[in-house]
């Protein structure tokens, strides 16, 4: 049975030494933003203090508008469909140091460090990416849907990195390009677990583990991820190292083979390049077919020498320091 209705719903942002204020139904495996639904005839903010004094016994300000997250879900009572509107909110009675006290028995609350989100079962999935972005400070509008499940897509040639670490950008057939709403676009790592990071390297022989990829991540001087918003999984990524006054090389850039063929390699590697674009130099290696497309940005080919230490593919020889 298809939704009755569309549900409009203000949601709170409430932010305290990295820790973000949850809600959570007592019996029910997941959390939410604090807030609830709009009633007729009312406002997105009036909602949200009348919502919080209802909830918390707190008066509240809300603040900048963040964005919205469009939800569909299924459960005994049919089908569902709501948009959050999510707004920045403080409260001077409100910190972690403070005692929550629930006004309704039905509710919980309580905070949860932005990496513990996920385990956290916060609901719409696509907040999880988004406040971590948030809180690093990227102040872009949000806009995320869960409608149609899991979408597909990649660049224009997107492809994956090939065996020693050199890039495979192979041609796909033409698909439908990914919109913002089904893909983020983010220069940190900060929300991504080893769990976000399946289905890359393929092809590789001795592949490097999620948590070593993880790892990587975090170490490199630069980065582009491409994060899929109804799952919040990572289905695209570029790399470089740099010394941040001359030169800059690109190791590694590919997206995983679902996600192929709709220009997110293509919007990674736009999006790297603009980041390094005040070096002299810009290198990186990649097969001969490929070097069409790298052409596109500007790049011109040239020749390359290359050590590969093949029983060291997996990064499990690579640590230092």
């Amino acid at each position: 049975m298809p939704p009755r209705e569309t549900e409009i719903l203000a949601r709170a942002v409430i932010e305290d030494d990295e820790h973000f204020l949850l809600a959570h139904t007592r019996g029910a495996s997941n959390t939410f933003l604090p807030g609830g639904h709009v009633e007729p005839g009312e406002g997105l903010v009036a909602c949200l203090e009348r919502e919080l004094e209802e909830e918390l016994g707190i008066s509240s300000r809300v603040g900048d508008y963040l964005g919205a997250v469009e939800h569909a879900w299924t459960d005994a009572g049919g089908e569902h469909h709501e948009i959050n509107h999510c707004f920045a909110v403080t409260s001077p009675e409100l910190s972690r140091a403070v005692p929550l006290r629930p006004r309704e028995e039905r509710l919980e609350f309580s905070w949860a460090h932005e990496r513990e989100l996920a385990d956290r079962g916060l609901e719409p999935k696509p907040l999880v990416p988004l406040l971590a972005a948030w809180q690093t400070g990227d102040r872009g509008t949000w806009w995320a849907s869960t409608l149609g499940g899991r979408v597909g897509g990649s660049g224009d040639g997107s492809g994956r990195a090939a065996a020693g670490g050199a890039h495979d950008e192979t041609e796909r057939g033409p698909r439908s390009p990914a919109t913002e709403a089904e893909i983020r676009y983010a220069d940190s790592a900060a929300g991504v677990t080893a769990g976000n990071l399946s289905g890359f390297f393929h092809g590789w022989p001795n592949p490097p583990t999620p948590d070593t990829h993880l790892e990587l991540l975090e170490r490199s001087d630069e980065i582009v991820l491409a994060i899929d918003m109804p799952t919040g999984d990572v289905v695209g990524f570029v790399s470089a190292v740099t010394d941040g006054t001359l030169c800059a090389y690109v190791p590694l850039l590919e997206v995983v083979p679902s996600h192929r063929g709709r220009g997110i390699g293509r919007e990674l590697v736009r999006r790297m390049l603009a980041k390094v674009e005040h070096l002299y130099m810009v290198d990186l290696v990649c097969d001969k077919e490929l070097v069409p497309f790298y052409e596109t940005f500007g790049m011109r080919s040239a020749h390359a020498m290359v050590v590969r230490n093949y029983d060291r593919q997996s990064g499990s020889g690579g640590k230092r320091g």
